[in-house]
């Protein structure tokens, strides 16, 4: 039987796509998922799925007829490459993108989609952050008679060692210790393996020397932060340094361990402000100004509960250390 044939008009009013490019059809199913995938028809520009004459379909996550679909960043905006934004960013929980496609916060991946062993952001290329140790310990303890204090005795060695090992067990790396008062005796007394012995020869000045000294050592290493530490104060233990340190999220962060809402050591100091804090450091004020300066960016760590943080600065005092 002869059959009259189908015009082109028709096809295009049934919503067949490929005629005279009308997509109305396809683009009716790529927004719906639960509509039929047609192969066969071109995608429309700019969206992703097999070209025309193509029959093997892809199924991929997160993606309908053919559509990859967008990713709703944490602030409620949605991208339009599968969750980045621009040229590769992501955006975090504060608005702020981040330049590696990492994100902020606890727990989160970084730029090459790995964590780090406690949750902390990288925003290094994908390595784990490192936080260097910075010991103190160069008083030369004139309240205590002219007892350099990195030499006097607890649990029968020398209380730098104790410092040393809280910085080291409490995950720094590498320890920088801060040398001055009777400085060989203590290189001979000690027993510091693994760290790098610096010497204050200002240390009669104040502790800001000595933490001058310090973050001058540092820079221009590959740390992106140090955590400042005490010499005499043998309260504050591996388990203290510890939680302060996986406060870490940037090299722009400030941290510092709290006793009952009150500012103490350690303190974390991100690699970017320690040009500022070496150059106001003097005396025995220290980061004190620089913190103050930055008070509503400083993230106070409560360590009342597992640190003590008097000093040994007194006679009296000794009898705090243990024989």
């Amino acid at each position: 039987m002869w059959r009259r044939p189908v015009s082109a008009r028709a096809l295009r009013q049934d919503g067949v796509p490929g005629v005279n490019g009308s997509h109305r059809f396809d683009r009716a199913v790529t927004e719906s998922q639960h509509a039929p995938h047609l192969p066969t028809a071109a995608p429309p520009p700019g969206r992703c799925g097999p070209r025309p004459g193509k029959h093997a379909e892809k199924k991929h996550s997160g993606q309908t007829g053919g559509r990859m679909a967008g990713r709703t960043t944490r602030d409620g905006e949605r991208t339009g490459n599968g969750g980045q934004a621009g040229d590769g960013e992501r955006t975090t929980r504060d608005g702020e993108r981040t330049g590696n496609g990492g994100q902020a916060g606890d727990g989160e991946r970084t730029g090459n989609g790995e964590r780090t062993g406690n949750g902390e952001r990288t925003g290094n290329g994908g390595r784990a952050p490192v936080v260097a140790g910075l010991l103190l310990a160069a008083g030369g303890g004139r309240r205590l008679g002219g007892r350099p204090k990195a030499l006097l005795p607890h649990h029968g060695r020398p209380l730098v060692e104790h410092a040393a090992r809280a910085l080291r067990q409490g995950g720094c790396a590498p320890v920088y210790v801060v040398l001055g008062a009777a400085a060989d005796r203590v290189r001979t007394a000690a027993e510091l393996p693994g760290c790098v012995l610096l010497e204050n020869p200002a240390w009669s000045e104040g502790m800001g020397t000595s933490l001058r000294t310090g973050l001058e050592a540092l820079i221009g290493t590959d740390a992106d932060a140090a955590l400042v530490a005490l010499v005499d104060q043998p309260g504050v233990g591996a388990e203290a340094v510890a939680r302060v340190r996986s406060a870490y999220r940037s090299r722009a962060g400030l941290a510092a361990a709290g006793y009952g809402g009150g500012r103490g050591h350690p303190v974390l100091i991100g690699a970017d402000h320690w040009r500022a804090v070496a150059e106001g450091a003097r005396g025995d004020r220290g980061a004190r100004d620089h913190l103050r300066e930055h008070a509503a960016s400083v993230l106070l760590v409560e360590c009342g509960d597992i640190a003590d943080p008097f000093d040994i600065d007194l006679p009296g005092d000794l009898g705090r250390l243990a024989p």
